[in-house]
């Protein structure tokens, strides 16, 4: 399967191809949807969310005119694997913990108030 999206709006797009086994999950979340993804390069998972539009298409391959509630979670996964390309949003690169919250104990920068080693002479 072969992610297409964009870093920042105004950039081009970028593309990142990766088998049907690096797909880590998906979570449904009032209407939206995000995809977890192994990430090959710095082996860790970065989160996309589906697009509008992708969403869309997968709503029309099911014959609904409806969007997908978190119920059917199954269906969008089964449509998304089958896939050769999926129009997504970046939402959190690859090296941060993105499963997690961002919180002040889990998150990019936990605030642990650490101070670095001293040499006391």
């Amino acid at each position: 399967m072969t992610l297409i999206y964009r870093t920042k709006s105004d950039f081009p797009y970028h593309s990142l191809t990766v088998p049907s086994e690096a797909v880590r999950g998906l979570r449904g979340y009032n209407g939206s949807w995000k995809l977890y993804v192994s990430d090959p390069e710095p082996m860790s998972v970065s989160v996309f969310l589906l697009t509008k539009q992708t969403l869309e298409a997968a709503a029309k391959a099911e014959n609904s005119s409806h969007p997908f509630s978190v119920w059917q979670g199954k269906k969008v996964w089964d449509w998304l694997l089958h896939q050769s390309q999926v129009e997504v949003r970046l939402l959190a690169a690859a090296g941060m913990p993105s499963m997690f919250p961002s919180t002040k104990i889990a998150g990019p920068k936990p605030d642990l108030e650490l101070k670095s080693p001293q040499i006391e002479k």
